[in-house]
């Protein structure tokens, strides 16, 4: 069937070595033919009955995931296909130590999970039951069980104490596109066409925007277990700033002169490699002198001009960053519901602005260390699917990975992330030097590791994705402060709306 090739040609791709004859391979799950159908090889086969025809590539064995019946570390690699989500919640964690107790190299799952395969198969089984056919089994396992959540799986994978990788199976129109493809019975002679040309490709391709529908997990079983390789924050309040000052400057980031308007009490930087013009403008600093790295704006965004203040600017015992068009909204009534307040001209801007700023908020950072973030959003779904949503999934993965390599004291703040829905978004903060200074560390530490991974970056708007990545890291890293006790405090937001430029907004 084409959707199950699909399926297991999204395993091959990420891991030929399967193809290796002489690699001992267990399939949990396997059904009547598995794996070895395509890869042309031998491999013992677990599942608990088998109804149909045996293929010729199958040695089959009647057991339940829960007690498999081999010896710790009988086999290489041991791949569990399309079985996790037919399990009752309360096994899940005990299949997979199953599998990882049978494995001397690679646990290998593969299986539907998210929010999107959640709306996907509730959406099918509705189609079918519109047109009054019986639901397939598998798909009221589905159903009844629970497709499990990525942040299920990164918590069920994390507990295990290995290494692990998270990469996408298959896209969602991929998969029920094969799904449907599948209801033709014609489909299979150019099935069996493209079988005996390429045994382990996919007949359909994935698109690179399609959002998942299932995840593929890597546990190295053979590796050690991660270890942290940066310093990140302690729970005390970090120590007073070397030069004993006082001073805290909140920066506004731009791109554009007639898009930063003059507001008191902050300092304007403008990012890239500047504009012409700007000797004018003595007040406004720029992001391409000293250490400097404005020649990435185009992918960085603001993060050039915040990468330009940590390396270049001294003395201050605190610092905030705002944009062009978001800044932070003190009035007293910045407990009110709305996340932002919109402003239209350059006459509410006028008006508004002694609200931007807040010296009483400034100095409790200074004093007490506390953190000043911009309210966390309302997405009204899960992080994850709303970034995959937005950008593309698999360099979502990526920091995901890059993270539990890399952060592993990290790992309760980034599935809390990934499950929750809303984040500390737009990269505005105010916050003590020395939590800059370790923000700005590991930001970077992540976001330039990921750049020497990620490949084949898209190009406009969504080729902006280490931006895009960075205000997740923010909202981890904030995450972490606030669970290791530090006060952090959200306010709401100015935006600027475009006529509040077009009609005059000052520039000093």
């Amino acid at each position: 069937m084409i959707n199950w090739k699909v399926r297991y040609a999204g395993l091959f791709e990420r891991c030929p070595e399967l193809a290796d004859p002489d690699r001992r391979i267990l399939e949990v799950g396997s059904g009547c033919e598995g794996a070895g159908r395509y890869l042309k090889r031998t491999v013992i086969g677990i599942d608990r009955a088998f109804d149909r025809p045996i293929g010729s590539y199958l040695n089959p064995v009647r057991a339940s995931i829960l007690r498999l019946p081999f010896v710790s570390s009988a086999f290489e690699d041991v791949l569990c296909v399309d079985t996790l989500e037919h399990l009752p919640l309360r096994d899940r964690p005990r299949a997979i130590a199953e599998l990882i107790r049978v494995a001397s190299r690679r646990v290998i799952i593969s299986g539907p999970a998210g929010g999107f395969a959640v709306w996907g198969d509730a959406s099918y089984a509705g189609h079918i039951a519109r047109g009054r056919r019986e639901l397939p089994g598998w798909l009221g396992e589905h159903l009844h069980h629970g497709i499990p959540s990525l942040g299920d799986l990164l918590e069920m994978l994390a507990d295990c104490g290995h290494p692990f990788t998270v990469h996408v199976t298959e896209g969602a129109i991929q998969h029920y596109s094969g799904l449907l493809a599948d209801n033709y019975p014609f489909m299979s002679r150019f099935l069996d066409m493209h079988d005996r040309k390429f045994s382990v490709e996919s007949p359909l391709g994935r698109a690179e925007g399609d959002v998942p529908y299932s995840y593929l997990l890597i546990i190295d079983v053979g590796g050690t277990k991660p270890t942290t390789t940066a310093t990140l924050p302690a729970g005390a309040n970090p120590a007073p700033h070397a030069s004993r000052q006082k001073r805290l400057e909140i920066f506004a980031v731009g791109h554009r002169l007639d898009r930063l308007p003059e507001i008191a009490g902050i300092r304007r930087i403008l990012a890239g490699t500047g504009e012409p013009g700007l000797d004018r403008h003595p007040g406004i600093l720029r992001d391409n002198s000293g250490d400097s790295i404005a020649d990435r704006n185009v992918d960085l965004s603001e993060l050039t001009a915040i990468y330009w203040v940590w390396k270049n600017v001294t003395d201050l015992a605190g610092v905030g960053f705002c944009h062009y068009r978001r800044y932070f909204d003190f009035r007293s009534a910045g407990t009110r519901a709305s996340r932002e307040t919109r402003l239209k001209s350059s006459r509410e801007v006028a008006r508004h602005q002694a609200s931007f700023t807040d010296h009483a908020v400034m100095a409790k950072v200074v004093d007490e260390g506390a953190i000043v973030v911009a309210r966390s959003t309302e997405e009204g779904i899960a992080n994850a699917e709303q970034y995959m949503i937005a950008h593309r999934a698999d360099d979502y993965l990526a920091m995901l990975n890059y993270l539990f390599a890399r952060y592993s004291q990290l790992r309760d703040q980034t599935i809390a992330h990934v499950r929750d829905d809303g984040f500390y978004g737009n990269n505005m903060f105010v916050m003590p030097w020395a939590d800059f200074d370790r923000l700005c560390e590991f930001w970077f530490d992540c976001l330039f590791g990921l750049d020497r991974q990620l490949a084949n970056k898209p190009a406009g708007y969504q080729s902006r994705v280490l931006a895009f990545l960075s205000e997740r890291l923010l909202d981890i890293y904030v995450r972490w402060l606030r669970d290791c006790g530090r006060e952090v405090v959200e306010y709401p937001l100015f935006f600027l709306e475009d006529s509040a430029f077009l009609d005059g907004a000052r520039i000093g």
